[in-house]
């Protein structure tokens, strides 16, 4: 995206020290140069990349490149988005351009400029719709290479065609052929004259879209194919941010026309709202963060110092000078605009070797133009942008403004907004301002959805993975517009190729050599090999459906018959041709002076390989052609065998790099194979990935001279002709001699050898697939032969008889021959292995060999076992399927277990044998007699546990775990319940997990007492350990039960001193059987105050734990509180006595001796002069204190006084009632209107039975004194105790009564006269309430 035009600026000369060289472009043939390349030891960067350009030149037949520039521009306010662009920002220097007006002479760099007249709308039939412009491209042609070869188009973005050569460096560096386009409006290529013309237009900016763009580039791209005639020539379309999203687009839209697109650092999503508005930021925040957290924070509070020094009278002019500007600022907003750019392009440009974002920081925290936050933010400025006159409103490129600010204001709209949690001042994307500010500057609003409508961008996964194809989408993760792009894989050709380090369009920049990082230089090769692959397809399917048939006719000359069209003499006037063999378009054929090889599609002759020398004339011997594939010609003629390989010719392009063309333009030949023979080649044809070879023995008598006549030898000495098959390298792999009726008097020229081609793909693994095997022909004067490839079983059989022993088994497990091979095979096989001593190698393939026989596997088991190499074999036994006897199984656990290096192997077998398989006792009895002996290791021990547990002896197995410290034993304690067998490991356990073991002691202390766990822990080696683990299960049986282990107590209170001493005081104060003394001495090593203090009132010396708590603990209110405790009033004297010469204790004496202490008594012992701190206040403190004191006290006097009078009044009432008890003992009073009946209701049941129980035995009436037992009538009980009978009772209440009415004590109307309501309750009923007569008289 493009600035205003005063904001877009950035460093000066950035690509300067890139060395400029042409554009590339075309590719040349395959060749075996290449492969050879790829062999060289690369030892540096320029090394590896020079393999990879090797490797761009493999891409292209023509790589023509079309460069569709984009210059753009923005309008004010609408500078705040990060430029879309793949080079950076630029400082604006006023120069003319240098462009010619039309085709001219090609500049330094081989390029030619063009105009087309493009038609102004694509989309709609009005008159005006067919106006033309001229719209510009640019062409280095130089390295064309012919009809239907390979174009490369790169679609730029917003800068003039000549700024974005740089851009396209990735092509400069890989091909050799380029052609450049200008988008609309932009540069030369305006329908309107220029840009400002055309925006201030309403009716001509209309016209400016990417639509109509895309239409430009279809229609040119079209135009560029015809005048080349190459119609069927591949387009791979390029593009880089803006212009990658355009290359993705255009593949999308015109797939007709493009091939595939690289897009690079395309942000296709970030639109409508697919992308979180505020990613862009929060990548660049996080890159600065990354490199520097101080930087961070410097940026981050410079915003707000910013503000606060432009709000202040002459804050501009301070900020304008604080930052050099070129012109006095006109705004706060101006210089953070400037500020925060730099910053994102920081980030988004932070391109190899140098690391701008670390430039930046290093100058804000080196702070070298000073301390303060705004000096350290110029220091970034300056070690950004270097050392220059003036900064921040620098001149920009002119014809800049408006073109990119009207797409923004249109279709490309793209929010971006400042979170919260950025290193910049928050600033929300505004919808409703970014709408009214475009209607202000273009009467029209802005389509947030259009781009996602036209070109998708919802769910493109979805989309895209079945309806496109062929697009790279690369993103370097700290571009900050990453966060808008396609990260991840939509199918197989439209991937996502990213970089960690990678910064915006860097894959696409001109390399350099000697600075590229590793990581660079592979994704430049991963997206040539993806752009490779897809033209390599391309031309196989045009191959498929476009190569014509040809017709080769030999004699004198070498004729091409096309069908369809007339002859075509390839070659003539050298003499007979003695071979010809033709594979697609490419001809071979031998005449006296050699080979010659012709490429038919490019009607041009490829090579020539000169006739062996020594050979026989071919009149004598004739030469033999036989094309082994599409691209390897075999050559046999008299004793010397060549093999050529045609390869694809690599031209040089004047940067120095190379380019491939694809096969139908191969015209270089390698000879990769050759080699001299003992015998002459009478024939030669292909077997597979070999050669056959038909042989003529010749007599060492006669040498050449047989060669000298035609006339058959008539000595009768020639050797039977014989079937050679060979590899390249003229190794030996078959012979046959044949059986030929006279073989003796026939020469070399008598045989030929004719094969029967057949499908190379049915050749694999050295074997043919059933019914495609090659037909072999000998042919003699007198015999025909038909070879062909021997039966599996001869083959199995030869193999094995030339200890080929694995392809012998290959042949037998691809199903060659009979099934009952597979044994003998097998069999042999091992046989030969454990001759060899290789008997790792035997047992891993005896899974295969033995397969599923229980016997042969058990067979072998005993014979590995006897050559005591068992332990190899084992972990190759099958434990099912199937499945052998237990003997084999214990016999190779016994053979693990005597084998000290085995002893891993042996537990891991344990732990994944099942243990139905095998008896473990055998096992057992063959490691027992191994314990305590230098050859048992851990891994034995764990093997005996395991098999101990199998075996279900599981104390032995858990001994044996807790001395190997397994973490999972309490588990296993748990699951067999051997809590009674944890009595002599505490020590292990406690070491193992302490955690785990404390609760479980306690949980099991009636099975080991807590004197046995004491007693190990004390006993154990490691006594620093062994005390910790003692105090923790002290701790935690205190916490169980104070009482358990009172016998450590004392030990105890040293623990806690040394491991929790928090935990000590609570202790001494929970505890009462340790030793106070003992206590005392261990508080006193250590200075443990408050303890000594506790221990000391507990000891009963009271005054010198009140010393100790004046003079070294220096707490006065402590010190109250504990002589409050004590309750000794002449520990009160001493603590007066002690605190009087301190006047601060005085002080806090008397505020906290109320209630305690007369205060009058402390004041009159204070020594005259004495100055205490605060007295006034004390004092009246004091004595509000004692008056609140004193009335407390004479409240709770009142209050208790009431209570008691209460509490004797009913007990009073209560101690009056009485209980009746007839002979019925369980029955209640009968009498249903008295009172005594309800007082006897309301008694609680307990108060009944205790005074039943009174009653019974001796119990005497207290009026008669008998015993109520020998009286049969009713008795009343009152609750003080005094017993009737009830006509005792009676009777005596009568007599009262009559006394009382005639008058008779004046206490006992006294009494009555106070006990109203006693009184009332009588006359309640009309009947007289029982009374006690004792009592009642003892009250009168």
């Amino acid at each position: 995206m493009r600035l205003t035009a005063d904001q877009e600026v950035t460093g000066s000369n950035l690509n300067a020290s890139r060395p400029r060289s042409s554009q590339a472009g075309l590719a040349v043939t395959r060749s075996r140069a290449l492969d050879h390349q790829r062999n060289l030891k690369t030892t540096n960067l320029a090394s590896r990349w020079t393999h990879l350009a090797m490797m761009f030149q493999r891409l292209f037949l023509l790589q023509s490149f079309l460069l569709f520039s984009l210059t753009t521009a923005t309008a004010k306010r609408l500078n705040t988005i990060p430029r879309l662009s793949p080079i950076g920002p630029r400082v604006w220097r006023d120069q003319p351009d240098k462009t010619t007006l039309c085709c001219g002479p090609r500049d330094e760099e081989g390029f030619e400029t063009c105009f087309y007249n493009q038609t102004l709308d694509h989309f709609n039939y009005r008159p005006e719709s067919y106006d033309t412009f001229r719209q510009r491209y640019v062409i280095n042609s130089e390295h064309w290479a012919g009809a239907n070869a390979s174009i490369l188009v790169y679609l730029g973005a917003e800068a003039p065609i000549n700024g974005y050569r740089d851009a396209a460096g990735f092509l400069h560096d890989n091909a050799v052929k380029f052609k450049s386009l200008s988008h609309r409006y932009y540069g030369e290529s305006n329908p309107f004259g220029s840009m400002g013309e055309a925006l201030n237009n309403a009716s001509k900016r209309g016209y400016f879209n990417s639509a109509q763009a895309l239409a430009d580039y279809a229609a040119i791209i079209i135009h560029i194919k015809n005048t080349l005639r190459a119609q069927y020539s591949p387009v791979i379309v390029i593009g880089g941010s803006y212009g990658g999203m355009l290359a993705s687009w255009f593949r999308l839209k015109y797939p007709h026309i493009a091939l595939g697109a690289l897009a690079s650092s395309a942000p296709v999503l970030y639109f409508d709202d697919i992308t979180p508005h505020d990613a862009y930021y929060s990548v660049v925040t996080k890159e600065f963060r990354e490199a520097s957290e101080t930087c961070y924070q410097t940026i981050k509070t410079s915003w707000s110092e910013i503000d606060e020094v432009a709000s202040e009278q002459g804050g501009l002019s301070e900020l304008s000078k604080k930052f050099n500007t070129c012109s006095p600022l006109k705004s706060c907003s101006e210089l953070k605009d400037y500020l925060r750019l730099m910053y994102v392009y920081t980030a988004q440009y932070n391109r190899p070797p140098r690391n701008r974002v670390n430039d930046v920081c290093k100058g804000i925290d080196d702070g070298g133009l000073g301390d303060g936050i705004l000096s350290r933010i110029f220091g970034g400025v300056v070690a950004y942008y270097g050392n220059l006159s003036c900064y921040v409103n620098t001149l920009t490129d002119p014809a800049a403004a408006g073109g990119w600010a009207w797409q923004r204001c249109t279709e490309m709209a793209m929010p971006l907004d400042v979170g919260n949690n950025s290193m910049f001042q928050p600033n929300p994307f505004d919808w409703k301002d970014y709408i009214e500010r475009c209607k202000n500057l273009y009467g029209v609003p802005p389509r947030p959805h259009w781009v996602t409508t036209y070109y998708g961008g919802h769910d493109l996964k979805l989309i895209l993975q079945r309806f496109g194809s062929n697009i790279i989408f690369s993103n370097g993760l700290r571009d900050p517009y990453s966060s808008g792009g396609v990260l991840n894989n939509i199918s197989d050709s439209i991937v996502a190729v990213t970089t960690v380090n990678g910064s915006h369009c860097l894959d696409i920049q001109r390399a350099n050599q000697s600075s590229d990082p590793c990581w660079l230089v592979m994704q430049r090769k991963k997206e040539v090999e993806i752009i490779d692959g897809w033209i390599d397809q391309y031309y196989e399917d045009l191959h498929v459906l476009k190569d014509p048939f040809l017709i080769i006719r030999g004699g004198k000359k070498v004729d091409a018959v096309v069908s369809g069209y007339r002859d075509q003499v390839l070659h003539s006037g050298e003499g007979p041709i003695h071979a010809v063999k033709w594979r697609t378009s490419l001809i071979a054929w031998a005449n006296d002076a050699g080979v010659k090889v012709y490429d038919a599609a490019n009607d041009r002759r490829i090579t020539f390989i000169e006739r062996p020398r020594g050979s026989p004339r071919p009149e004598l011997l004739l030469p033999h052609l036989v094309w082994q594939d599409d691209t390897l010609l075999v050559i046999g003629w008299g004793m010397s065998v060549k093999i050529a390989s045609i390869r694809a010719n690599q031209q040089k392009g004047a940067n120095g790099t190379y380019r491939d063309v694809p096969v139908s333009s191969m015209n270089q030949v390698d000879i990769v194979a050759s080699f001299q023979t003992s015998y002459y080649i009478s024939g030669i044809a292909p077997f597979g990935d070999s050669l056959v070879v038909l042989a003529y023995i010749p007599v060492e008598e006669d040498g050449e001279k047989e060669f000298s006549s035609t006339i058959s030898s008539r000595l009768g000495n020639a050797q039977r002709p014989e079937v050679r098959v060979v590899t390249w390298n003229n190794d030996e792999l078959a012979t046959d001699a044949l059986p030929v009726h006279g073989f003796e008097h026939y020469k070399a020229k008598d045989y030929s050898l004719a094969h029967a081609p057949f499908s190379g793909s049915s050749y694999a693994g050295g074997q043919w697939a059933a019914g495609d095997e090659p037909l072999y022909y000998i042919v003699s004067p007198k015999d025909v032969v038909i070879a062909k490839p021997r039966d599996a079983e001869d083959h199995i059989a030869w193999l094995l008889e030339h200890g080929w022993h694995e392809k012998a088994l290959a042949a037998v497990e691809a199903g060659q021959g009979r099934s009952e091979l597979v044994d003998e095979v097998g069999s042999r096989y091992l046989d030969h292995l454990i001759v060899e001593r290789k008997y790792a190698e035997a047992a891993s393939l005896c899974s295969k060999l033995l397969r599923g026989s229980a016997p042969a596997w058990e067979r072998w088991v005993f014979h590995f076992a006897h050559l005591r190499q068992l332990p190899v074999l084992v972990p190759y036994m099958p434990t099912e399927n199937p499945r052998l006897r237990d003997t084999a199984y214990e016999v190779a656990l016994v053979a693990l277990a005597t084998n000290p290096s085995f002893h891993k192997d042996l537990l891991s077998t344990v732990k994944s044998w099942p243990p139905l398989i095998y008896s473990a006792l055998p096992v057992i009895s063959a490691i027992e007699p191994q314990l305590n002996t230098s050859s048992m290791t851990d891994a034995l021990k764990e093997a005996l546990a395991e098999l101990y547990v199998i075996d279900g002896q599981y104390e032995k197995a858990f001994s044996l775990f807790a001395d190997l410290m397994k973490p999972d034993i309490f588990d296993f304690i748990e699951k067999h319940s051997l809590h009674d067998t944890i009595r002599e490991k505490v020590v292990q356990l406690m070491l193992l997990d302490c955690k785990r073991t404390v609760p479980l002691l306690i949980q099991n202390k009636d099975l080991i007492s807590p004197p046995e766990v004491v007693s190990q822990l004390l006993t154990a080696s490691n006594k620093c350990d062994s005390r910790y683990f003692l105090h923790l299960y002290l701790h935690a049986l205190f916490g169980a039960n104070p009482h358990a282990g009172k016998d450590f107590h004392d030990m105890q209170v040293e623990l806690y001193a040394d491991y929790d001493l928090k935990m000590l005081l609570p202790f001494l104060r929970s505890s009462q059987h340790y030793t106070l003394e003992k206590a005392y001495d261990i508080c006193v090593k250590r200075g443990l105050l408050r303890e000594q203090v506790f221990i000391l009132g507990r000891m009963g010396n009271s005054k010198k734990a009140l010393a100790i708590i004046i003079n070294k603990l220096g707490d006065i209110e402590e010190a109250v509180e504990f002589v409050t405790m004590q309750h000794d009033d002449e520990l009160w004297e001493e603590l007066i006595k002690q605190c009087l010469h301190k006047p601060e204790m005085v002080g806090v004496l008397l505020e906290h001796t109320v209630g305690n202490l007369d205060p009058l008594y402390i004041v009159n012992m204070v020594p005259n002069g004495l100055e205490i701190p605060r007295l006034r206040d004390r004092l009246v403190k004091i004595i509000t204190d004692y008056r609140t004191e004193t009335s407390l006290r004479h409240g709770c006097n009142d209050i208790l006084k009431a209570d008691c009078v209460n509490l004797l009044v009913k007990y009073y009432k209560e101690a009056r009632r009485a209980i009746c008890l007839s002979n019925e003992e369980d029955a209640r009073a009968k009498r249903d209107g008295s009172r005594d009946s309800q007082a006897v209701g309301r008694t609680t049941s307990a108060r009944t039975m205790e005074v039943k129980s009174k009653t019974r035995g001796e119990t005497r009436c207290c009026m008669c004194f008998d015993p109520f037992s020998i009286r049969d009538v009713s008795v009343v009980t009152f609750f003080c105790c005094h017993a009737y009978h009830m006509s005792c009772l009676m009777d005596s209440m009568h007599t009262v009564s009559s006394r009382k009415g005639s008058g008779a004590t004046s206490g006992m109307s006294e009494y009555d006269s106070t006990d109203e309501d006693d009184e009332n309750e009588e006359t309640v009923s009309g009947v007289p309430r029982l009374r006690c007569i004792l009592c009642t008289t003892a009250a009168s």
